[in-house]
């Protein structure tokens, strides 16, 4: 057995064959487009895709450690992965990373959702992806303008 030709992930990059995008498998394969992910991560952390009783339990992510596979130290749960952001060790962003350092976040004290996408991938995972760390902190500024 094994993939099949359009799919062949050991010899060269097929993530921009048509056919992949084709299979309709948004959350294995993740085509789409920063504005979208953020609309839905929007929808979710605003409670209009789930209550504020699931909502609340992803506030508590359940392993803080070291993930041997990332060879880095992790707080998740959920499904997703968890940031510290601010100066509080509550203060956490929530969301997941993608393949070349595309990532969605969502900050539930806040109420917002934002997603990094590119044509170019890059290595890293959240503040270790220079390019969605400086979008990051342009949020954070711009949520600070808003409540000075």
């Amino acid at each position: 057995m094994g993939n099949p030709s359009w799919f062949d992930v050991a010899d060269k990059c097929t993530v921009n064959n048509p056919e992949q995008h084709a299979l309709e498998q948004a959350a294995a394969i993740g085509i789409g487009n920063a504005r979208s992910l953020a609309s839905i991560f929007s929808l979710l952390v605003n409670g209009r895709l789930v209550g504020e009783k699931t909502l609340a339990l992803l506030d508590k992510p359940f392993f803080n450690g070291s993930d041997y596979i990332l060879h880095l130290h992790t707080i998740k749960g959920h499904g997703f992965f968890y940031a510290h952001v601010g100066k509080s060790e509550k203060d956490l962003i929530i969301g997941h990373s993608g393949h070349g350092c595309q990532q969605v976040t969502f900050d539930r004290k806040n109420k917002v959702a934002f997603a990094y996408v590119t044509n170019g991938l890059k290595a890293g995972v959240f503040d270790t992806c220079r390019n969605y760390m400086r979008m990051q902190a342009a949020v954070y500024e711009a949520l600070a303008l808003q409540t000075a």
